[in-house]
């Protein structure tokens, strides 16, 4: 608990904090006016016409084309202030492990820094492919089992029992799943910080042999990240109850979730680097 408040806390004991987090909440929230003034003017008044005509029985196809396109063009409006963000914190996690006194670089540099956030997602993206179709297909096939095994058990105390054990499988084999893509994703990231290169980050080779030398770090380091998403979870349903801020608040508790994310990543590297040397 000690770390994950301290995850929380060093954020603002760096001098820069307010300029810091502050730009970044100003990109977020004027994306945010953007989206929501779209989807007032464009967005709105087409979904009452698609509704008025569904309501006549007839169809509307250029409408549902409308709203669907102005649906992904205003989340693909985050898409740069993210990915500057991955960058900026990559930088932070670098700063961190590299125990240097300014932990917050100043804001810019932001070609490299989106560049940055793009390779870390396709490094995530990638690394995690594999496992994400072995889990859908496992998973699904389990799925499957279960509803056949539901749809017989009005027949047989069995298939009762085998649909309800084959219900915790499917818990388990989620969780489990759950816990590898994590373990996948600090692994590959760490290597791309530790290298600089893309195709290390992605080499499953090198990946496996991290996971397997620092096991217990990295489980210790993805039980703190639970621990922080459901602090941050908490916080988020509570912020729920200030309707009137909550467009306000959504966007600090995110920033302050990445942060603190950050802080955890860079602690976990630490300690894999002493532990590699």
């Amino acid at each position: 608990m000690n770390t994950i408040l301290k995850a929380i806390t060093y954020q603002f004991e760096q001098k820069n904090w307010q300029e810091t987090l502050g730009y970044l909440f100003l990109a977020f929230l004027v994306v945010g006016l953007i989206s929501l003034f779209i989807s007032f003017s464009i967005q709105l008044p087409v979904e009452i016409m698609l509704s008025y005509f569904r309501e006549m029985g007839k169809a509307m196809p250029a409408g549902e084309s409308i709203s669907s396109l102005v649906s992904s063009g205003t989340n693909a409006l985050r898409i740069p202030v993210i990915l500057y963000l991955m960058g900026y914190l990559f930088e932070v996690v670098g700063n961190v492990v590299g125990q240097k006194e300014k932990l917050f670089p100043t804001h810019g540099d932001f070609f490299n820094r989106l560049v940055n956030g793009f390779k870390l997602w396709a490094i995530n993206f990638i690394a995690l492919l594999p496992t994400t179709i072995l889990a859908l297909l496992v998973i699904g096939s389990i799925a499957f089992a279960t509803f056949l095994a539901f749809s017989a058990a009005s027949k047989s105390i069995f298939m009762l029992l085998l649909g309800l054990a084959l219900c915790l499988l499917f818990v388990i084999v989620v969780i489990v799943f759950s816990v590898v893509n994590g373990l996948i994703t600090f692994t590959s990231w760490y290597i791309y910080i530790k290298t600089s290169t893309f195709s290390k980050a992605i080499s499953y080779g090198l990946i496996i042999k991290s996971i397997r030398t620092n096991e217990r770090i990295l489980l210790k380091g993805y039980l703190y990240l639970l621990g922080l998403q459901f602090v941050q979870a908490f916080v988020g349903f509570m912020s729920l109850f200030m309707i009137c801020l909550v467009f306000f608040s959504g966007p600090i508790i995110m920033l302050v979730g990445y942060f603190a994310k950050a802080y955890i990543f860079a602690l976990t590297y630490q300690k894999m680097s002493k532990l590699e040397a």
